[in-house]
């Protein structure tokens, strides 16, 4: 395929509404497309999975500053404990300081808090990766990483 046929990805955000009783929820979700058709579709196609209403959606770069410089969260995410994907709720994020993870539910959150947050050795691991080198952050996340991978394989009972 020839470059000048690519088109980019671009950031976009949708908004939707949902109806429950008297009160109306909205929300605002931002995800990757190469166009307005495939914009459309994926928009559509989450909007009737979650029997939601689609208020608008745009190209995040033409909705002006108030959205660009903003983190917005994903339309469908990955739960950073469990790592299951889910789109059925907003996240439920870690409110410590400089922790950017999100959850699924309050059980994976309280798992992560547990075994990060309230460890001795997690805040002995945090300094040996502020003050290490690059090789030395690595094998120190890689570690972290297999640990919760077999946090969750005991979750699960693999």
């Amino acid at each position: 395929m020839e470059e000048k046929n690519i088109i980019p990805y671009e950031k976009w955000l949708v908004s939707f509404s949902v109806f429950r009783g008297n009160n109306i929820k909205i929300s605002l979700r931002e995800f990757l497309a190469q166009g307005y058709y495939e914009a459309y579709d994926i928009v559509m196609t989450y909007a009737e999975k979650q029997n939601l209403d689609v208020r608008w959606f745009k190209e995040k770069r033409n909705c002006g500053s108030a959205f660009s410089n903003r983190d917005i969260t994903k339309l469908e995410s990955f739960c950073t404990y469990c790592n299951m994907k889910f789109n059925h709720a907003d996240p439920i994020p870690c409110k410590h300081i400089n922790c950017h993870s999100i959850f699924c539910s309050r059980q994976c959150l309280n798992y992560h808090v547990k075994l990060l947050h309230r460890s001795k050795t997690w805040t002995i691991w945090c300094r040996i990766i502020d003050q290490g080198s690059y090789l030395v952050k690595i094998r120190v996340i890689n570690f972290i990483l297999n640990l919760s991978a077999l946090n969750w394989a005991r979750k699960w009972e693999l």
